[in-house]
């Protein structure tokens, strides 16, 4: 039987958000390809930072290297953060890692429970991946900054019905066994942390956060 789940809520984002809640755009969809592809498309058509794209379930989501990210309705978190800045590819290559501490952050808040991260984009609790994160970024006309970035961010709630697939169940896991009634919640806690840092993003105060993991 699948589990009901929590529904995506704007409203009940908003009530858990203490960052600058007023600056930040939703966009919720029942179900997409992908929600960095939904995110991306906005930037092309001039969307604003921080527009956050959130989808029950995605077809065709993804990690680094291409890899697929199981993304099935109702038991996962399935995020994209659009943003704007004003910094070299390089330097951007930050925003994964603290999308990374930011998960984790919000994952421990939440639960209690301990998390790693392995280099440089997944969270872990014992052993097993609850959450990855895939960054893709597109070139201003000047070429040496970004015109925009998204920061995709996918987690692992409760364990879909059935189990995972056959090729991923030795290495993914949930933060919880069957509770999603923390979704709404845990995208707020992730989006508190993320903004905390990324408009000091040069001063990389997440970094030893991020090592301690």
């Amino acid at each position: 039987m699948e589990l009901p789940g929590e529904i995506l809520s704007e409203k009940a984002i908003r009530q858990y958000l203490r960052c600058d809640g007023e600056k930040i755009s939703f966009i919720i969809k029942e179900e997409v390809g992908s929600t960095n592809d939904e995110a991306k498309i906005l930037a092309q058509k001039g969307a604003e930072e921080i527009t956050v794209v959130l989808a029950e379930s995605q077809t065709k989501g993804r990690g680094r290297l291409g890899r697929k990210f199981f993304s099935p309705k109702s038991t996962g978190c399935y995020m994209s953060i659009l943003l704007r800045p004003r910094y070299t590819s390089e330097e951007c290559t930050l925003l994964t890692t603290l999308a990374a501490v930011a998960v984790a952050e919000a994952i421990e808040k939440l639960t209690n429970k301990k998390t790693d991260i392995k280099w440089i984009n997944d969270v872990y609790i014992d052993g097993k991946k609850v959450s990855g994160i895939l960054t893709e970024s597109g070139f201003a006309k000047d070429i040496k900054y970004l015109d925009y970035a998204v920061v995709g961010i996918g987690v692992n709630i409760a364990l879909p019905d059935g189990g995972f697939p056959k090729e991923i169940e030795s290495i993914a896991g949930s933060i919880t066994a069957e509770n999603t009634e923390i979704k709404n919640r845990l995208i707020a806690e992730i989006l508190n942390a993320f903004i905390a840092d990324y408009y000091q993003l040069e001063k990389k105060h997440f970094l030893q956060r991020y090592k301690k993991r």
